[in-house]
């Protein structure tokens, strides 16, 4: 009846999961063995009713569907900034739409649908154009694009408007789909986790983030980008990554029959257990802003090419006497690479140094990807390779909250809350990488879905066979930067330390106006909000107020979230609004006033090189 139509409509507005829906088959889904159909109801309208195992489940009222959803609808209140709606379960859309009639402008609302043959029915028997027309409505359909659901949550779902999302289910949804409801909170759970995880980050790296931007601002000149390097590497060969997890100690012999014939990317923290083993990674990689060398090799003076963000531990960089290959920096050493015409954009590294090892191989495009010492779980009381005893897990790890998850062989293993936030990242990025053969052969800790398990040394016999020399291709690379362009760098450099006074100029502007409308509520509200606006769109636009941000972000992180709750309380939602800008703005003038020596003494240095 409706379903050409509303096909038309996906096709016109969401073309990707039309094309999806095009090449799936029923049988594939959650409710494949299931009799879907509709009846009517006194009020003329469709009621929608699945059997399943000898059970019927009714999903809207015999007597009044609308009227049903209606009332249900109200246990849901909407009222801040930014909500998203996370509901599992479309149906034929009566409760989603009811739903969708109380978001404001800036809510969202994310549907889990658990079944296709469900969702095939109502798209012949229901008209769902409005549902399917709106922007605002996010359609997650298992066995179609539910790998989706989990990258549509960390874009819409933040440590900032986190505990403002209202979760529901549509009637009937969680007994008749237990499985697929489990799914469903436990991607919610996964994101509250990296959400914390987020926050955490800011609130105590986002300080040294900047300062470590300025402080190896200097290693701009002679390193080298992740895409100079790229198109020099062979795709065709395995790609090991190797992290640090207890494993590692049962097969890091065997790396050495892969060396030469393999590219090893090794986690900083498993640099140390390949040196006490005589294997020369091709590449270290490290991300964290403030980790010390005695978790890279504990070597001054190491030479072997480090992967690197340019905003790493300077205590890692600065004792580094080798090439440095920088994948990822703060949008203001981005632009650095664009104003000069450089190939550059950053390779985005996920929630810790293993993900971000992960993902350089996938951005560079190799076709196999090996994980060796990925446990992402306790081998007893020990946590890395480099522990040999419980005696010396660190406090920071016995206070860590455990979980438990599935292991290699299907048993229970322990797990920390922050290592299972990346198994989740892993997880959440294979599912979208078809054409990557990823292998697990860690031969050891937590199960990560998606790979295939497979010892190392069958690894090596069946994919490590064809000689290349690394080193070669490494040693051939010139800087990104040539001696005539470090002026350019010099002279944008300049330029952002005279950004830095109009930050101060326009936030204390800001802060004047925010302070006046206090002291005088007869002003113009809208005016003062059309202002401000005005000038952060100003603030916004100079390439240094990403390193500025990185500063607010990490010192006024409850400010920043408290822009998105309301009370309710007009006047008390004021209040809260102006003397939370007021701070953001207050945290801008002593950013700007911290990193003003930080800059001056960068300047510095590229004076003395040109």
């Amino acid at each position: 009846m409706y379903y050409e139509k509303n096909m038309q409509i996906l096709q016109e507005y969401r073309e990707q999961l039309y094309q999806l829906i095009k090449e799936q088959t029923i049988e594939n889904t959650d409710a494949s063995d299931a009799f879907v159909h509709s009846v009517s109801t006194r009020t003329g309208e469709l009621a929608l009713v699945v059997e399943k195992d000898n059970h019927q489940f009714r999903l809207n009222s015999r007597y009044n569907p609308k009227e049903e959803a209606s009332k249900w609808a109200e246990q849901y209140h909407i009222k801040n900034l930014n909500t998203v709606v996370l509901m599992f379960g479309l149906g034929n859309g009566i409760f989603a739409r009811e739903m969708m009639n109380k978001l404001n402008d800036d809510n969202l609302i994310i549907v889990y649908e658990p079944s296709l043959k469900i969702f095939l029915h109502v798209l012949e028997k229901y008209d769902v154009e409005d549902i399917l027309k709106n922007k605002r409505v996010g359609i997650v359909i298992k066995g179609i694009n539910e790998f989706e659901f989990p990258y549509l949550l960390s874009i819409t779902l933040t440590w900032m408007n986190l505990f403002s999302k209202v979760e529901c289910v549509h009637p009937g949804y969680d007994k008749l789909f237990e499985t697929s409801f489990l799914d469903f909170k436990n991607a919610i759970k996964d994101n509250t986790f990296n959400n914390f995880l987020t926050k955490n980050t800011y609130g105590f790296k986002g300080k040294s983030t900047a300062e470590n931007a300025f402080h190896n601002l200097l290693y701009l000149a002679d390193s080298v980008s992740i895409w100079d390097l790229d198109k020099d590497l062979p795709k065709d060969i395995p790609a090991i990554v190797v992290a640090a997890g207890p494993s590692l100690n049962k097969n890091v012999e065997i790396l050495k029959q892969a060396k030469g014939k393999s590219i090893i990317f090794a986690v900083d923290r498993s640099y140390e257990t390949l040196l006490e083993h005589d294997i020369e990674p091709d590449f270290i990689v490290t991300l964290d802003a403030d980790k010390k060398l005695k978790y890279c090799g504990n070597r001054r003076g190491f030479k072997d090419t480090l992967l690197c963000k340019l905003e790493s531990s300077p205590d890692i960089l600065d004792n580094h006497g080798g090439k440095k290959i920088i994948y990822n920096c703060n949008d203001f050493i981005v632009s650095i690479y664009k104003k000069l015409g450089k190939k550059f954009f950053n390779i985005s590294p996920g929630a810790s140094v293993a993900t971000a090892a992960f993902s350089i191989c996938v951005n560079l495009g190799f076709g196999r990807i090996v994980f060796v010492g990925q446990d992402l779980a306790y081998l007893g009381n020990i946590s890395h390779a480099d522990l040999q005893t419980s005696g010396n897990v660190s406090n920071d790890e016995k206070k860590a909250i455990d979980l438990y998850v599935e292991d290699i062989h299907g048993n229970t293993v322990r797990t920390r809350h922050d290592w299972y936030v990346f198994l989740r990242s892993f997880e959440n990025a294979i599912q979208q990488l078809s054409n990557v053969d990823i292998i697990d052969a860690t031969e050891g800790g937590a199960r990560i879905k998606g790979t295939r398990i497979l010892p190392l040394q069958d690894v090596v016999d069946q994919y490590c066979t064809r000689e290349f020399d690394c080193k070669s291709i490494i040693d051939n690379q010139t800087p990104t930067f040539h001696k005539k362009e470090l002026s350019g760098i010099y002279d944008y450099l300049v330029k952002s330390r005279g950004n830095l006074d109009e930050i101060i100029e326009l936030s204390q502007q800001a802060i004047k106006e925010l302070s006046l409308y206090e002291t005088n509520r007869k002003n113009n509200g809208q005016m003062l909000i059309k202002s401000i606006a005005e000038i952060n769109g100003k603030i916004e636009k100079m390439p240094i107020f990403s390193l500025i941000d990185e500063y607010v972000m990490g010192k006024g992180a409850n400010e920043i979230a408290g822009l998105y709750f309301v009370t309710n309380d007009k006047k008390m939602d004021e209040e809260i609004t102006l003397s939370n800008a007021k701070a953001i703005f207050h945290n801008m003038i002593e950013a700007s006033e911290w990193v003003i020596p930080l800059l001056e003494n960068s300047i510095h240095k590229y004076e003395t090189l040109l």
